[in-house]
């Protein structure tokens, strides 16, 4: 879950940094691309986990919702250290972190109380 929460982290700061040096577009590229590649991931880590129909929907959503990741990734670049990333592999880096680490249950199911 720290993970989970540093990526968060690091991507508002991303965001309000490409705001502030590169304009409007790239933050809210920012901003919409890391939320994709988090969103992605952890919906298809717990799509896993539901019926085959659930599981095909999760992928086929995945997929759209990181396509969506990847058109919003070439407006902006994360620059961490002497690492620089566009847009896209930031949004990669997101997917993969919440799709190996997000907790079983965190996202809310039909039907049940979120806990």
């Amino acid at each position: 879950m720290i993970f989970i929460t540093c990526y968060l982290i690091v991507s508002l700061i991303v965001a309000v940094s490409a705001f502030s040096n590169a304009g409007a577009s790239a933050g809210f590229s920012a901003l919409g691309g890391s939320f994709c590649g988090f969103a992605a991931g952890a919906g298809l880590r717990e799509m896993l986990h539901g019926t085959s129909m659930q599981k095909i929907i999760g992928v086929v959503m995945a997929i759209v919702i990181m396509g969506i990741a990847q058109l919003l990734g070439q407006y902006y670049s994360v620059r961490l250290f002497d690492l620089e990333l566009d847009g896209g592999k930031w949004g990669w880096i997101g997917f993969l972190i919440c799709l190996i680490l997000t907790p079983r249950g965190m996202i809310y199911r039909s039907g049940e109380a979120a806990t």
